[in-house]
């Protein structure tokens, strides 16, 4: 078990809305994003070790969203390289 929604390159313009993502898998991420362009998650509940990870990634927005960090090193959020 690992990642629970992965998005990568060329995954633009998608939108999570009203959902529930989790993973219970130790050191993993419930939503990872990389390379991605305007994707946005919206009302919505995201838990995991991290609950969202973003690396070079442009435009992406959560909004309106629960974000729960498991993980004893975990966050509600990571990014890295985004703009």
């Amino acid at each position: 078990m690992g990642v629970a929604v992965y998005l990568s390159t060329n995954a633009n313009d998608d939108v999570l809305s009203q959902s529930t993502v989790t993973s219970n898998a130790a050191a993993a991420y419930a939503l990872y994003m990389t390379r991605t362009s305007s994707d946005v998650v919206d009302m919505s509940y995201v838990q995991g070790s991290t609950a969202v990870y973003i690396s070079g990634s442009t435009g992406t927005v959560v909004d309106g969203s629960a974000l729960v960090a498991t993980g004893a090193a975990g966050r509600r959020c990571s990014s890295i390289g985004d703009r």
